[in-house]
Protein backbone atom coordinates (compact mmCIF):
# COMPACT_ATOMS: atom_id res chain seq x y z
CA UNK A 1 0.00 0.00 0.00
CA UNK A 2 1.50 3.15 -1.12
CA UNK A 3 1.81 5.90 1.77
CA UNK A 4 0.50 9.51 1.44
CA UNK A 5 3.73 10.84 0.59
CA UNK A 6 4.70 8.50 -2.22
CA UNK A 7 0.66 9.66 -3.37
CA UNK A 8 2.19 13.13 -3.68
CA UNK A 9 5.25 12.33 -5.18
CA UNK A 10 3.62 10.85 -8.09
CA UNK A 11 0.80 13.59 -8.54
CA UNK A 12 3.87 15.96 -8.56
CA UNK A 13 5.19 14.52 -11.07
CA UNK A 14 2.62 13.96 -13.36
CA UNK A 15 1.37 17.77 -13.04
CA UNK A 16 5.17 17.98 -14.01
CA UNK A 17 4.33 16.34 -17.25
CA UNK A 18 0.61 17.83 -17.74
CA UNK A 19 2.55 21.35 -17.90
CA UNK A 20 4.40 20.59 -20.93
CA UNK A 21 1.94 19.10 -22.53
CA UNK A 22 -0.53 21.73 -21.87
CA UNK A 23 1.75 24.32 -23.14
CA UNK A 24 2.62 22.56 -26.15
CA UNK A 25 -1.24 22.42 -27.07
CA UNK A 26 -1.35 25.90 -26.50
CA UNK A 27 1.31 26.31 -28.59
CA UNK A 28 -0.58 24.52 -31.11
CA UNK A 29 -3.72 25.99 -31.31
CA UNK A 30 -2.12 29.43 -31.45
CA UNK A 31 0.12 28.23 -34.60
CA UNK A 32 -3.24 26.81 -36.25
CA UNK A 33 -5.32 30.52 -35.60
CA UNK A 34 -2.67 31.77 -37.68
CA UNK A 35 -2.79 29.49 -40.26
CA UNK A 36 -6.46 29.60 -40.68
CA UNK A 37 -6.24 33.73 -40.37
CA UNK A 38 -3.60 33.70 -43.19
CA UNK A 39 -5.82 31.66 -45.42
CA UNK A 40 -8.81 33.42 -44.81
CA UNK A 41 -6.44 36.72 -45.60
CA UNK A 42 -5.06 35.28 -48.54
CA UNK A 43 -8.30 34.09 -50.02
CA UNK A 44 -10.50 37.32 -49.40
CA UNK A 45 -7.37 39.52 -51.18
CA UNK A 46 -7.82 37.12 -53.75
CA UNK A 47 -11.39 37.53 -54.47
CA UNK A 48 -11.45 40.85 -54.31
CA UNK A 49 -9.02 41.20 -57.31
CA UNK A 50 -11.55 38.71 -59.27
CA UNK A 51 -12.80 41.20 -61.50
CA UNK A 52 -10.41 44.20 -62.57
CA UNK A 53 -12.80 46.20 -64.52
CA UNK A 54 -16.33 46.35 -64.09
CA UNK A 55 -17.79 46.00 -61.62
CA UNK A 56 -18.06 43.00 -58.94
CA UNK A 57 -20.54 42.50 -55.63
CA UNK A 58 -18.29 39.14 -55.11
CA UNK A 59 -15.19 41.42 -55.21
CA UNK A 60 -16.51 44.14 -52.97
CA UNK A 61 -17.90 41.71 -50.34
CA UNK A 62 -14.46 40.40 -50.35
CA UNK A 63 -12.48 43.68 -49.23
CA UNK A 64 -14.89 44.80 -47.12
CA UNK A 65 -14.92 41.21 -45.24
CA UNK A 66 -10.49 41.56 -45.28
CA UNK A 67 -10.78 45.32 -43.71
CA UNK A 68 -12.84 43.66 -40.44
CA UNK A 69 -9.58 41.66 -40.10
CA UNK A 70 -6.64 43.74 -38.25
CA UNK A 71 -2.93 43.87 -38.24
CA UNK A 72 0.07 45.68 -40.52
CA UNK A 73 0.13 42.95 -42.87
CA UNK A 74 -3.80 43.91 -43.81
CA UNK A 75 -3.51 47.09 -43.64
CA UNK A 76 -0.60 46.95 -46.63
CA UNK A 77 -2.81 44.76 -48.54
CA UNK A 78 -5.60 46.78 -48.19
CA UNK A 79 -3.00 49.81 -49.51
CA UNK A 80 -2.38 47.52 -52.47
CA UNK A 81 -5.42 47.33 -53.62
CA UNK A 82 -6.26 51.29 -53.04
CA UNK A 83 -3.13 52.38 -55.46
CA UNK A 84 -3.87 50.29 -57.84
CA UNK A 85 -1.01 47.67 -57.46
CA UNK A 86 -3.00 44.88 -58.30
CA UNK A 87 -5.70 44.87 -61.18
CA UNK A 88 -8.90 46.09 -59.07
CA UNK A 89 -11.79 47.38 -59.91
CA UNK A 90 -12.55 51.08 -59.03
CA UNK A 91 -15.35 50.06 -56.68
CA UNK A 92 -13.26 47.56 -54.63
CA UNK A 93 -10.47 50.44 -54.74
CA UNK A 94 -12.60 52.69 -53.35
CA UNK A 95 -13.82 50.45 -50.83
CA UNK A 96 -9.96 49.68 -49.54
CA UNK A 97 -9.57 53.95 -49.42
CA UNK A 98 -12.52 54.29 -47.22
CA UNK A 99 -11.14 51.32 -44.63
CA UNK A 100 -8.11 52.78 -44.81
CA UNK A 101 -9.23 55.96 -42.92
CA UNK A 102 -10.06 54.46 -39.82
CA UNK A 103 -6.79 52.21 -39.53
CA UNK A 104 -4.07 54.08 -41.64
CA UNK A 105 -1.18 56.47 -40.23
CA UNK A 106 1.07 59.13 -42.38
CA UNK A 107 2.59 56.51 -43.91
CA UNK A 108 -0.25 55.68 -45.39
CA UNK A 109 -1.93 58.88 -45.92
CA UNK A 110 1.14 59.63 -47.75
CA UNK A 111 0.88 56.70 -50.13
CA UNK A 112 -2.85 57.73 -50.81
CA UNK A 113 -1.83 60.90 -51.07
CA UNK A 114 -0.81 60.37 -54.48
CA UNK A 115 -4.05 59.60 -55.59
CA UNK A 116 -4.56 63.06 -55.86
CA UNK A 117 -3.64 63.47 -59.42
CA UNK A 118 -6.22 65.28 -62.21
CA UNK A 119 -5.96 62.12 -64.73
CA UNK A 120 -7.23 59.95 -61.64
CA UNK A 121 -11.20 59.25 -61.93
CA UNK A 122 -13.61 61.41 -59.93
CA UNK A 123 -14.67 59.13 -57.36
CA UNK A 124 -11.50 57.77 -57.02
CA UNK A 125 -9.77 61.23 -55.73
CA UNK A 126 -13.11 61.72 -53.77
CA UNK A 127 -12.70 59.25 -52.08
CA UNK A 128 -9.05 59.35 -51.17
CA UNK A 129 -9.41 62.85 -50.06
CA UNK A 130 -12.11 62.59 -47.93
CA UNK A 131 -9.70 59.56 -46.51
CA UNK A 132 -6.77 61.70 -46.14
CA UNK A 133 -9.24 64.38 -43.97
CA UNK A 134 -9.55 62.12 -41.59
CA UNK A 135 -5.81 60.84 -41.43
CA UNK A 136 -2.63 62.02 -40.01
CA UNK A 137 -0.49 63.95 -43.18
CA UNK A 138 2.75 64.58 -42.72
CA UNK A 139 5.10 66.79 -45.43
CA UNK A 140 5.19 64.19 -47.99
CA UNK A 141 1.29 63.94 -47.90
CA UNK A 142 0.84 67.72 -47.51
CA UNK A 143 3.29 68.75 -50.43
CA UNK A 144 1.39 66.08 -53.03
CA UNK A 145 -1.80 68.42 -52.15
CA UNK A 146 -0.43 71.14 -53.09
CA UNK A 147 1.00 70.28 -56.29
CA UNK A 148 -2.34 68.72 -57.44
CA UNK A 149 -4.15 72.04 -56.44
CA UNK A 150 -1.20 74.31 -57.57
CA UNK A 151 -1.90 72.47 -61.04
CA UNK A 152 -5.72 72.63 -60.77
CA UNK A 153 -4.89 76.83 -60.03
CA UNK A 154 -3.09 77.07 -63.29
CA UNK A 155 -5.80 76.10 -65.26
CA UNK A 156 -4.85 71.79 -65.51
CA UNK A 157 -8.23 69.85 -66.30
CA UNK A 158 -9.32 66.91 -64.37
CA UNK A 159 -10.03 63.65 -65.87
CA UNK A 160 -13.64 63.91 -66.16
CA UNK A 161 -13.70 67.48 -67.72
CA UNK A 162 -11.18 65.96 -70.21
CA UNK A 163 -13.94 63.56 -71.01
CA UNK A 164 -16.78 65.97 -71.24
CA UNK A 165 -14.78 67.83 -73.90
CA UNK A 166 -13.68 64.51 -76.03
CA UNK A 167 -17.30 63.99 -75.44
CA UNK A 168 -18.31 66.94 -77.32
CA UNK A 169 -15.91 66.53 -79.49
CA UNK A 170 -17.40 63.78 -80.76
CA UNK A 171 -20.67 64.86 -80.74
CA UNK A 172 -20.08 68.32 -82.57
CA UNK A 173 -22.58 67.44 -85.44
CA UNK A 174 -25.34 66.73 -83.06
CA UNK A 175 -25.49 69.58 -80.73
CA UNK A 176 -28.70 68.51 -79.69
CA UNK A 177 -27.86 65.17 -78.55
CA UNK A 178 -25.18 66.47 -76.48
CA UNK A 179 -25.56 67.44 -72.90
CA UNK A 180 -22.48 68.65 -70.48
CA UNK A 181 -22.49 67.44 -67.01
CA UNK A 182 -21.08 70.13 -64.53
CA UNK A 183 -19.01 68.63 -62.00
CA UNK A 184 -18.31 71.60 -59.96
CA UNK A 185 -19.93 70.51 -57.06
CA UNK A 186 -18.40 67.41 -56.74
CA UNK A 187 -14.93 68.94 -57.59
CA UNK A 188 -15.83 71.61 -54.61
CA UNK A 189 -16.22 69.01 -52.69
CA UNK A 190 -12.43 67.32 -53.36
CA UNK A 191 -10.72 71.00 -53.02
CA UNK A 192 -12.76 71.92 -49.74
CA UNK A 193 -11.66 68.18 -48.05
CA UNK A 194 -7.91 68.70 -49.34
CA UNK A 195 -8.20 72.42 -47.82
CA UNK A 196 -9.44 71.05 -44.60
CA UNK A 197 -6.23 69.21 -44.24
CA UNK A 198 -3.61 71.87 -45.17
CA UNK A 199 -5.45 74.07 -42.30
CA UNK A 200 -5.17 71.11 -40.02
CA UNK A 201 -1.90 70.62 -40.77
CA UNK A 202 -0.99 74.15 -40.27
CA UNK A 203 2.76 74.34 -39.68
CA UNK A 204 3.27 71.67 -42.93
CA UNK A 205 1.57 73.50 -44.82
CA UNK A 206 3.34 76.68 -43.86
CA UNK A 207 6.74 74.89 -44.10
CA UNK A 208 5.75 73.72 -47.61
CA UNK A 209 4.72 77.28 -48.67
CA UNK A 210 7.99 78.91 -47.44
CA UNK A 211 9.72 76.17 -49.27
CA UNK A 212 8.55 75.45 -52.41
CA UNK A 213 5.87 78.00 -53.39
CA UNK A 214 8.23 81.31 -52.02
CA UNK A 215 6.41 82.72 -48.70
CA UNK A 216 9.01 83.75 -47.45
CA UNK A 217 10.87 85.21 -50.33
CA UNK A 218 9.16 88.76 -50.93
CA UNK A 219 7.66 87.45 -53.85
CA UNK A 220 5.21 84.71 -53.08
CA UNK A 221 4.23 82.76 -55.99
CA UNK A 222 0.26 83.35 -56.75
CA UNK A 223 -0.83 80.04 -55.89
CA UNK A 224 0.59 80.46 -52.75
CA UNK A 225 -1.37 83.69 -51.95
CA UNK A 226 -4.36 82.33 -53.01
CA UNK A 227 -4.00 79.38 -50.65
CA UNK A 228 -3.40 81.24 -47.47
CA UNK A 229 -6.30 83.65 -48.34
CA UNK A 230 -8.51 80.66 -48.88
CA UNK A 231 -6.82 78.53 -45.60
CA UNK A 232 -6.34 81.50 -43.19
CA UNK A 233 -3.68 80.67 -42.76
CA UNK A 234 -2.54 83.62 -40.19
CA UNK A 235 0.77 81.75 -39.50
CA UNK A 236 1.75 83.34 -42.61
CA UNK A 237 0.99 86.91 -41.74
CA UNK A 238 5.09 87.45 -41.33
CA UNK A 239 5.97 86.85 -44.88
CA UNK A 240 3.01 88.72 -46.28
CA UNK A 241 3.77 91.62 -44.36
CA UNK A 242 7.51 91.98 -45.13
CA UNK A 243 6.36 91.43 -48.95
CA UNK A 244 3.94 94.12 -49.05
CA UNK A 245 6.49 96.59 -46.86
CA UNK A 246 8.82 95.52 -50.07
CA UNK A 247 6.27 96.26 -52.67
CA UNK A 248 5.39 99.78 -50.85
CA UNK A 249 9.57 100.29 -51.45
CA UNK A 250 8.69 100.01 -55.39
CA UNK A 251 5.18 101.51 -55.77
CA UNK A 252 4.29 98.16 -57.29
CA UNK A 253 0.33 97.37 -55.91
CA UNK A 254 0.02 93.62 -55.48
CA UNK A 255 -3.54 93.31 -55.67
CA UNK A 256 -3.34 89.17 -54.81
CA UNK A 257 -0.98 90.38 -52.06
CA UNK A 258 -3.60 92.50 -51.07
CA UNK A 259 -6.11 90.20 -50.93
CA UNK A 260 -4.17 87.91 -49.19
CA UNK A 261 -3.49 90.65 -46.07
CA UNK A 262 -7.17 91.22 -46.01
CA UNK A 263 -8.57 87.51 -46.11
CA UNK A 264 -6.15 85.99 -43.28
CA UNK A 265 -6.39 89.13 -41.64
CA UNK A 266 -2.83 90.67 -41.16
CA UNK A 267 -2.02 93.75 -39.51
CA UNK A 268 -0.42 95.82 -41.98
CA UNK A 269 1.96 99.42 -41.09
CA UNK A 270 -0.32 101.36 -43.09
Amino acid sequence: MKSVSQFRGNSRWGMRRLVPIALLLVLMGLFLRQVHRRYQVDRLYSDSLAVPFGRSLEAESAVRALAEYRGSDVTELLLNIALGKEASGQDVRIIAIESLQARGGAPEATALSNLIQPHQALELRRATAKAIEGMPCNDGCVASILHYLERISVGERNDEDLREDLRANLLREMPNAFTRHDYAHEQKEIYHALENVLRRERSTTLAALVQTYGLASGFPSPFALALVSRVGLTEACSFLVNAEKSRAITSFRDEKLLRALEAVPCVTSN
